[in-house]
Order: C-alpha cells, then structure tokens, then sequence
C-alpha cells in the first residue's frame, strides 16, 4: 500500500515537471534558441522515467552461513524448514518508505532504500534539476539581452535620424561648395580678363609715351653697314637743343675768356666791370645745363631700356596667340602671365600672377630651339639643369627664392621666382649715375652676404656671372639672381676646371678666367670676389675700372682684363682711403693674394669697424 502511495506521488511529481518543462519549452523555441535545446535534451530523459513504475526488490536475508532464507522459503523442494516461532513474511519483515510530502525535491530516490533495490534512472533526476536551473538562468541572461538589443535598437535609430541629419547637411554643404566653385569660376575668369585689360592698357600708355618721348629724347635707328645692319642711336630735340646751348655758352666764355686777356692791355673801365658779371652768369647757365643734359640722359637710357623691352614684348613667344595657346596664357591653371621682364640668350623671364596665392611672381623659362644642333642642345640642357638644381636647393635673404619648377611641353620648362617689383643694379647706376660711399657699402654688405651663404654649402656654389643686372634692388633689400652660369664644387677641392670659358659678362669677369693654355684654367669661389669689386668701383665711380665705353668684343680682343694688374682711382668723387684698399684686396690680380669670401666679408671696413 505504502509502494502504491509513493508510486502515485512520483507520478504525479514528473507529470508537473513535464508541464512545466513543456511551458519553458513553448517559450524558448526557435533553432537557434540555448533553452529550447536543453528543453530537448531533457525531454530525453524525463519520459523514460515518466514510463517506468518501479517495482521494489524482495527482501533477501542471509543466515550466519551466508545462506539465502528467501530462496528457501520460495523453493518448495528445500529442505531447510522455518521454525513456528517465525514468520518469512518478505512483506510484513520490509521497512516501509514514506515519501516526504514538503516537495519534490525532498523526495528520496528509490536507490538509497536498503530494500526498494537499483534504480539507473534516478540520475534523470539530478540532471533535470540542473537542466531547470540552466534554464532559468538562460531565461534571465535572454531578458538581459533582449533588453539590451532594445537598448541598441533604440541607439542605432537614434544614430540613424542623425546620420540622416547630417546627410542632409552634407547635401547643402555640397550644392554650396558646387555654387561657390562655379562662382570661383566665373570670379577667376573675369579676373584673368581685368588683369589682361590693366596690362594692355598700362601698356598702350607706355608705347603712347614712348613715341612721344622718341621727339623729345630720341630714338634707335638702324643703320646700314657693308652687309650689317647696325643700332643707332638718334638724339630727340631737346637733347639736341639742350646741347647747342651748352656749346654756345661754351664758345661765349671762350670768346670772354679772350676779351679778358685784351682787357688788361686795353684798361677799358666798361667792360672790366661788366666781364666778370657775364662770366658767372654763363657758368652758371653752364652748370643747368650740364645738369640737364646729365638728366635726359637718365631719362634716355630708361627710354632706350624700355623701347628694347617693349620690341622684345612684341616678338616674345607669349604675347601672341598660337593654335597652341592664348596670348598671355594660364599656366597650369594657376600662374598668368602679365608682361615680359627680360629676355636672355636662351631664356624669357616674365611677370606673373598666382591666381592661387594672389601674389605677383616672375617666371624664367628655358626652351631649347629644334633648330639647334645637337651639341648646343646637351650644352644648354645641361646648364638649364644645373641653374634649376643650384636655385632650387638655396634659401637665404639675399638670394631670389625659388618657388617651383613646371614642365610646359617637351621641349620647354620654367621656373617660378620670387619677384622683386623694385630695379635692378644696372638700372639703378643710371638713374644715379654714381651713389655715396655709405650707401654702396651697404649694398656691398649685402652682396657679400649671399656670396658668405654660396661659399657655406656642403657643395660651394659660385655663381661666375655676378654684375649689376643679376642683381635686385626690392624696398632696400639686395637680391641675387641668375644661376644660369654657376659653377658647383666638390667638397674638399679648393679650385674647379673652367669649362665654359668665353661665356659671361667680360668687364666682370676675374683675370684667370681669360688664361689660355693647354689644359682649362682653374677658378674658385675668389672669381665672384673679383666682380664684386668690379661693381663696388662702379657704384663709387659711375664707370667701371677696366674697359669703360668699350665694348665686350674689345675688351676681349684687346686683352684688357688679362693686362689689368692694378687699379686706379679717380680723383672724384672723394672716397675714404680705407674703402680703396678694400677695393684693392677684392681686385688683386695674383689669386693668391685676392681676398676669398670670408676674408671680405669679415672685414673690418665692411663691418663697419674703424
């Protein structure tokens, strides 16, 4: 009876774990669900328990030898006979087992009975209680993360709205940038249009006043000789005028220079009063003049130096329109060209504006001419190269800063320079025919500045082409241009084969650099000392020491730089006896004895130290 109780109670106990298995399994279904899976997995062991109706084990009770009662009693053949006394009863002899009621958990397994026998199956047991466990536990962790995936939903909408908010800010920013640049373009495009307008303008004046000026000042002519044509120089009317004035006060005083020697063998009273008034009045009709004629001459070399850079304008690759490009082109989109600052043996130097930076720049570019031959044509590759890599690599005050190097087509780049909208050198001498001696020594400072710089780099550089029209007056500050010509030295020599010889300007060029011989003659950085001093003199003097109002083809014939073994100095203007022994040093002819670089620049006159 008691068997049957505790039968029913276990039925009833797993009939309640099958519903409740069944609910968490209605829940956690899904193939990819941990819960519904361990639901299955329990399910394997719940119904064979659920099944199975234990059935108790017969009590079998040995005696003193080991012998089976049960087997006896139950054996009808056995010989063995109970006493009256007991009873063999396997019910009655049986403890009883009394499930405890509290819960199912309580409830002992039918193993640990001493008489309810072994039963495999009551493992199920302990395993679906740690399956149940599981999953309450992975019903909570879901709960976790479902909360958790609601949370990042909720994030990721939020993102989303804002990305979209954002998109359509970037949208807007877009269609504005569009605008804006369309707006660039039309604003750059009429900027290139008003510049070209300005320039053209600017320079219709200039040829307007050019013309005029050609009656007043005068003009070149070309004159034919033999089989040349030869530039001529043809004075205006006021430089003519201006001269027979000054020849005629010149033939009065001459005549009243005479009547003043009759005049003390004569002893007219009259006229000894009145001769020495008329006398000063011509001298100093004399002297207006001179300084007249002394002004239109400056005004003629502006007029002669812009009439020449106007004719190279005109005929300048640039200034025209080809079925290659506009007159007056963009380079790269970025640089327009303006006008024509100068123009070289092999070279055109323009002016420039960065539509980028909005800054005025000077552009040089080095074209070789298919027609050359092939020798000339490595020979200017290889100096245009060379320039480009000299310039490129130097960054210094006094040096004309090198900005960028384009290709233009296959046979044509240029570089972009800074641009000095001040003169240069040459043109300044003319303007002032000659300068004090503190003003020229400061230009001197500064010339020898950027020399110290070349003469410092772990390659010297000479730049063997130093005179006054590579050399940039900007707002009071000296610059040095050119490197068309320069020489690069390796390190550790002291002197360089010169291989290029002829070329440059002769009146600035040292002694050595005429040496003839069987082998090149030897040169260093003392060669730009030499025309340094060359261009100091001149500064002082308006003339220059060697070869003045000659031209180069003479001085090169006459051999004047090779016999210049001294200098000499004017008698005016005045200058200090230390700044002509300067001069001397940078100008001695034996090499040896010439001041390098460093010498002349840490002088005590240059430095100021007296």
């Amino acid at each position: 009876m008691e068997m049957k109780q505790t039968e029913d109670s276990l039925t009833t106990s797993f009939s309640e774990i099958s519903q409740k298995i069944s609910q968490l399994e209605a829940r956690f279904t899904g193939p990819l669900n941990p819960a519904a899976i361990q639901m299955q997995e329990s399910n394997k062991y719940i119904q064979p328990v659920m099944e199975k109706t234990p059935e108790p084990t017969p009590d079998r009770r040995k005696n003193s030898r080991g012998e089976d009662y049960s087997s006896k009693l139950s054996d009808p053949g056995s010989n063995s006979v109970p006493s009256k006394k007991q009873k063999y009863s396997p019910v009655q002899k049986t403890k009883s087992f009394t499930p405890r009621p509290e819960s199912f958990d309580s409830v002992r397994p039918f193993s640990e009975s001493p008489h309810s026998g072994s039963y495999s199956d009551s493992k199920y047991i302990t395993i679906n209680k740690e399956l149940l466990e599981k999953l309450a536990n992975s019903e909570s962790l879901c709960a976790e993360k479902q909360a958790l995936i609601t949370q990042t939903e909720a994030k990721l909408t939020d993102i989303s709205q804002e990305l979209e908010k954002k998109n359509k800010v970037i949208e807007m920013n877009l269609e504005e940038i569009e605008s804006l640049q369309e707006l660039a373009k039309k604003n750059k495009k009429a900027l290139i249009k008003t510049f070209r307008m300005l320039e053209e303008k600017m320079r219709q004046e200039l040829k307007s006043r050019l013309f005029n000026d050609s009656f007043r000042l005068g003009r070149v002519t070309m004159v034919r000789s033999g089989t040349r044509f030869q530039e001529y120089w043809e004075d205006g009317q006021e430089i003519t005028q201006s001269k027979s004035q000054l020849e005629s006060i010149i033939k009065q005083k001459e005549q009243l220079e005479k009547q003043k020697k009759k005049l003390k063998k004569a002893n007219d009273e009259e006229l000894s009063s009145t001769l020495p008034l008329r006398l000063a009045l011509l001298m100093r009709e004399e002297i207006e003049l001179k300084d007249k004629l002394d002004k239109l001459e400056i005004e003629k070399n502006i007029h002669i130096q812009d009439c020449r850079r106007m004719a190279e304008e005109d005929s300048a690759k640039y200034s025209k329109s080809t079925t290659e490009h506009e007159a007056w082109p963009v380079l790269h989109g970025r640089y327009l060209l303006l006008s024509l600052l100068g123009k070289g043996g092999y070279s055109e130097v323009y002016r420039a504006y960065d539509l980028f930076e909005h800054i005025d720049l000077a552009i040089k570019f080095h074209e070789l001419n298919p027609s050359w031959a092939e020798v000339i044509k490595a020979n200017y590759i290889k100096h245009a190269l060379r320039e480009n890599k000299i310039h490129r690599e130097l960054n210094h005050p006094r040096i004309v800063k090198h900005y960028d190097t384009l290709e233009v087509d296959n046979n044509c780049f240029c570089t972009v320079l800074e641009f000095c909208p001040g003169e240069d050198l040459n043109m300044y001498m003319k303007k002032h025919k000659i300068v004090n001696e503190k003003e020229a020594r400061n230009i001197m400072q500064q010339i020898f500045a950027g020399l110290k710089y070349l003469n410092e780099q772990p390659e010297k550089v000479i730049h063997y082409d130093l005179k006054p029209h590579n050399i940039l007056l900007n707002n009071g500050e000296v610059k040095i241009t050119d490197f068309g010509l320069s020489k690069i030295m390796d390190p550790g020599n002291t002197n360089l084969e010169l291989t290029s010889q002829g070329v440059g300007t002769y009146w600035y060029q040292a002694p050595e650099c005429f040496e003839t011989g069987s082998s090149p003659p030897k040169i260093n950085s003392k060669v730009d000392v030499w025309s340094a001093g060359v261009i100091f003199f001149e500064l002082l003097y308006g003339q220059k020491p060697f070869g003045n109002n000659m031209p180069q083809e003479k001085v090169l014939k006459d051999q004047v730089i090779v016999r210049a073994t001294s200098v000499s100095f004017p008698s005016k203007p005045n200058v200090s006896s230390e700044c002509k022994e300067f001069i001397r040093k940078c100008l001695e002819y034996n090499v040896e004895e010439r001041w390098d670089v460093v010498e002349v620049f840490n002088s005590s006159y240059l430095q100021g130290k007296r």
